[in-house]
């Protein structure tokens, strides 16, 4: 049931294009590139996490190092493709961070990491 509601919000948001070409990706990553790649977004995001209970600015170096790992990832998940990238953006957008990551980033942690986001930025 839960994967019918992935593939449903996914469907919202991705061309069928789109969809197939992340389809093929993954299949190119394997299951053992896959699985890393869940694990390495669990990192990343406890370690965001870490340094936002700790009170660390967004601005502050070491989460900026964060940013760019996580721009880093979100480049080899699209695969530098924009259309990807701005439908991935707006999923996250309008059904929020929680639901867009099936529970691994609260609402918090994302307005946190927008922040630093933005700072990277210069906004």
């Amino acid at each position: 049931l839960e994967t019918i509601k992935v593939t449903k919000m996914h469907e919202k948001y991705y061309t069928p294009e789109q969809l197939e070409t992340l389809k093929q990706r993954g299949e190119a990553m394997g299951p053992e590139g896959m699985q890393k790649a869940q694990a390495d977004w669990a990192e990343l995001n406890a370690e965001f996490r870490s340094a936002m209970k700790n009170g660390i600015n967004p601005a502050a170096d070491e989460v900026q190092a964060l940013v760019v790992r996580m721009k880093e990832m979100i480049h080899a998940f699209t695969g530098g493709d924009a259309g990807i990238a701005r439908s991935l953006g707006n999923m996250y957008k309008t059904e929020g961070a929680e639901k867009a990551s099936r529970g691994a980033i609260e609402k918090a942690l994302a307005d946190y990491m927008g922040k630093a986001r933005a700072i990277a930025e210069g906004g």
